[in-house]
């Protein structure tokens, strides 16, 4: 999944988790999700989002904006991708690894 553009501050939720599994900006937020799911989810930003699962599993992302959030997500690359009624934004990441 990638976006040409995001901003703000958001709340990472991964697999319905009660809690964020990252918090912040997106710079912050990709350094968070790489520790915590290093081997599972890679992640790049430089103005530009990208995101990969390099696991076995599937991965259900759900995005909270925080405070002044913007995005331009490139939806053709991943047809789950939603804006919820809430304005968060949700996708799965599928395994990039197939046994």
């Amino acid at each position: 999944m990638s976006f040409i553009n995001i901003a703000g501050d958001w709340d990472i939720y991964i697999d319905d988790m009660t809690t964020p599994a990252a918090s912040g900006t997106i710079g912050v937020i990709v350094g968070q999700i790489s520790l915590a799911f290093q081997n599972q989810i890679t992640a790049d930003y430089d103005g530009f989002l990208y995101m990969e699962n390099i696991s076995n599993a599937p991965y259900r992302m759900k995005f909270v904006p925080i405070a002044n959030t913007s995005f331009t997500a490139n939806v053709e690359q991943n047809h789950t991708f939603m804006t919820n009624k809430d304005g968060s934004l949700s996708f799965c990441l599928a395994p990039g690894i197939i046994k």
